[in-house]
Order: C-alpha cells, then sequence, then structure tokens
C-alpha cells in the first residue's frame, strides 16, 4: 500500500475506526470522505505554512502535540459514548451536551 496516497489512507482510516463504505448510506460516505479529506488538507497546510522557520526539535515538539491533541478527542470520544452522552441542538442552534439518562428521564411518563 502506498502510505502516501489519500485514498489508501482514507481506507484505513475507515478500518481503523470500524466503518466500510458498504455499510453507510451515500449521504454518511460523502460526508465522512470529505470531512477526512478536508482534514488531510487543513493538515497539510498546517504543516506546510505553520512549520517554516521551525527547526527540527521544535517541530518534533509540535507534531507530538497535534498527536495528543488527536488522542485527548478520541479518548473523550470514546467517554462521551460509553456515558451514552448525546448532542442535542435547539432551536437556536445552541449545542448542549447532555447524557441520554437524563434526557429519558426528563420525558412525560404514560
Amino acid at each position: 500500500m502506498n502510505q502516501f496516497n489519500l485514498e489508501n489512507q482514507y481506507q484505513s482510516y475507515l478500518q481503523r475506526v470500524g466503518l466500510s463504505e458498504q455499510s453507510m448510506d451515500a449521504v454518511q460516505q460523502i460526508e465522512t470522505k470529505r470531512a477526512f479529506m478536508g482534514t488531510c488538507g487543513q493538515i497539510l497546510v498546517l504543516l506546510s505554512e505553520g512549520m517554516d522557520g521551525v527547526s527540527e526539535n521544535a517541530g518534533l515538539i509540535l507534531l507530538a502535540s497535534l498527536f495528543d491533541q488527536v488522542e485527548a478527542f478520541w479518548k473523550k470520544e470514546d467517554s462521551r459514548s460509553s456515558t451514552q452522552e448525546i448532542i442535542i441542538i435547539d432551536d437556536q442552534g445552541t449545542i448542549n451536551c447532555e447524557t441520554l439518562f437524563e434526557k429519558i428521564k426528563d420525558l412525560p411518563k404514560g
């Protein structure tokens, strides 16, 4: 596998997160690939423009920071899924995170 081929990386990503194009509907396929490619593009811009004049040692520290940020995000996502946290967007577009249990307990009985 050519590791510098973004399609190969996309397929690797899908496998790593337990998705397959066959299991997703058309909209999810499109949006997942757009998000993946958009992220790839942004990282390339960051690395090409943001690393100008940065020493090798400082660059390694910056890359380690990026890895740490991604790891922290996924740990939070893993924690969110294990607590069944959901995201609610109200009429004004405000995002509120609540646990599924708390949302269910507020529903009318009967």
